[in-house]
């Protein structure tokens, strides 16, 4: 690692450059394609939570359901990703 450069808000490499911008200008695509979902998951989630607010009844109960279901799985993977990295011998 190179030393800190005044102006440069990270470090940089062995030949000078930048490890920040290099970073960032790498992970254009997936910042892209992260947005485009979150965007994506945004406009579906309005649309189906008007359509569940405007109707009710049954059409409004299975919209629930299922957001509550696929809401689930993002929780149980990141439980299992904490209980991954935590010490085996906790006891509480």
């Amino acid at each position: 690692m190179g030393a800190a450069v005044p102006g440069v808000p990270a470090r940089t490499d062995n030949i000078g450059a930048d490890i920040l911008s290099r970073v960032i200008w790498g992970a254009q695509v997936t910042i892209l394609v992260a947005g485009a979902r979150h965007a994506a998951r945004l406009r579906n989630g309005v649309v189906l939570g008007f359509l569940a607010a405007v109707t009710r009844g049954w059409l409004d109960q299975l919209i629930s359901r299922r957001h509550r279901s696929a809401d689930g799985g993002a929780d149980l993977i990141f439980a299992l990703v904490v209980l991954s990295v935590l010490p085996t011998d906790i006891y509480i």
